[in-house]
């Protein structure tokens, strides 16, 4: 039955031919004996099968006794380096059957006629044994080494052979007559190899393994610690397999503290912190952790950058206000514009470390505001910060900022002393207007320092019959050279 895929077959064996090749073609070439079985030989003989491949070639393989399947199961049985030529309109079927599935895992090669010499070439390529004999040594009895082709057409599909000279016999031919009388013996799995039953058939000597069982894994004893781990170092052990006797040896990491529950040993109130801690249990070892203070309940507050905002008074009813460093496991970092703007209920403010921010108008108009701790970590206060905050008596700028902002102490009447660290450059306008109880400044620099401050209008000369008290000597509100350098 040949359906074209003999027709290329014939060209090929011609074109190897040419080019210094042997060539067997089927049907001139094989001589005496059964045919299937001639053909069988000739495959367990080579070491190449070219496997030709027109439209519908291994479509009858779904049937087990199909010649054609067998040729294929007999070259994968084999080992042989199979190359599918490909012509064109050829695919695999969708289910191949499970003996000859493998064909489709070798590399093949597409053949269209108008590309014949390209083709050819490809398939020299992939070939395992390049070896051309002379044509002068086409002969009877082949020599070692001689390669020869033969060409063998069935059902459709065109098997291309490159033999060698080593020959040997097979008893495959036998087998497919066979019935089979199968004895069997069992081959248990081991911890890293399958098991699997071996079929042997003492008429034609074939031996089958099949139903594989998988690999058991191995079954580890208790690991030897040469170095034990530790809560905090890693250690070293061997474990070895009850099973198979096999030996790995691994780095294990450190094992963790295994922490009990947190014990309050001193506890936090409103305005002071307070300590826990929790011991391992294997080490002994303590974990301690500051317990802030509780503040004042019921602040308003969201969520600023990495930390929070405190935004406004709301539930609560404290007269002295104490703000927590920390709410929900958040910092507390800046106090917003206008956050307490006219809040009149307030007495006292406290801010805690970490706070970097003071907004605008935060306490403006905080009329009965008598006291407030700024913390060193406040490095902004926005303009109108402390406006019209009358009961106000005294503050302690931090070190760090820069500018007394315009308005920030304006209408601070009750105010007789401030502390002006010597990083302040600048005094904005109307920032002491008002202040008509002060009488001591502490600058935190020289003299010198203090007359290269920018004074606005309405800042320094409108607050009350101040002296400043640097720390090389002290300068009052009416000297001018002092003020203002002459």
């Amino acid at each position: 039955r040949r359906t074209g895929g003999d027709t290329t077959a014939k060209l090929i064996c011609e074109t190897l031919k040419g080019r210094g090749y042997s060539v067997f073609y089927d049907f001139d070439t094989l001589k005496g004996g059964y045919f299937d079985t001639r053909l069988l030989d000739a495959i367990e003989e080579c070491n190449d099968v070219v496997l030709v491949l027109p439209p519908n070639a291994l479509d009858r393989c779904v049937n087990d006794d199909d010649w054609v399947r067998q040729e294929i199961r007999h070259a994968l049985l084999h080992g042989k380096n199979i190359i599918p030529v490909m012509m064109k309109g050829f695919e695999f079927p969708k289910r191949m059957p499970e003996d000859i599935s493998d064909i489709q895992r070798f590399n093949g090669v597409l053949f269209y006629m108008e590309y014949f010499d390209s083709a050819i070439d490809k398939i020299v390529e992939k070939l395992s044994h390049k070896t051309k004999s002379a044509k002068a040594m086409v002969s009877q009895k082949p020599r070692t080494n001689t390669a020869k082709i033969v060409s063998i057409a069935c059902g459709g599909v065109a098997v291309v052979a490159l033999l060698l000279s080593l020959l040997f016999f097979t008893k495959f031919g036998k087998q497919l007559r066979c019935s089979h009388a199968y004895s069997t013996s069992a081959t248990a799995p081991t911890c890293t190899e399958n098991g699997y039953t071996t079929y042997f058939c003492a008429k034609c000597e074939k031996t089958t393994e099949k139903d594989f069982v998988p690999a058991l894994g191995h079954s580890w004893g208790d690991t030897v610690y040469e170095i034990t781990p530790s809560c905090t170092e890693s250690g070293r052990g061997t474990r070895t397999c009850t099973t198979c006797e096999f030996h790995e040896s691994a780095t294990l990491d450190a094992l963790g503290h295994k922490y009990g529950e947190w014990i309050v040993d001193v506890e936090a109130t409103k305005t002071e912190s307070g300590l826990r801690y929790k011991d391992c249990s294997e080490c002994g070892e303590r974990f301690e952790e500051i317990i802030y203070p509780a503040g004042s309940a019921g602040l308003k507050y969201q969520k600023d950058g990495d930390g929070y905002a405190i935004v406004g008074l709301g539930s609560c009813t404290d007269e002295h206000i104490i703000i927590p460093p920390i709410i929900d496991g958040n910092k507390i970092t800046k106090i917003a514009d206008n956050a307490f703007k006219d809040c009149k209920s307030i007495l006292s403010v406290e801010i805690p470390e970490g706070v970097t921010s003071i907004g605008k108008n935060a306490f403006n108009g905080c009329i009965f505001l008598t006291d407030i701790v700024l913390p060193s970590s406040v490095a902004e206060i926005g303009k109108y910060a402390f406006c019209d905050c009358k009961s106000l008596e005294s503050i302690i700028i931090p070190d760090g900022i820069t500018e007394i902002g315009s308005h920030m102490f304006k209408n601070c009447s009750s105010m007789t002393s401030i502390t002006i660290p010597k990083s302040v450059t600048k005094f904005g306008q109307y920032s002491l207007e008002g202040c008509r109880s002060l009488d001591t400044i502490h600058y935190l620099g020289t003299k010198v320092l203090w007359r290269e401050i920018s004074f606005g209008a309405g800042s320094i000369m409108a607050a009350g019959n101040y002296t400043v008290y640097c720390t090389d000597g002290t300068v009052s509100k009416f000297d001018f050279e002092g003020i203002f350098g002459g």
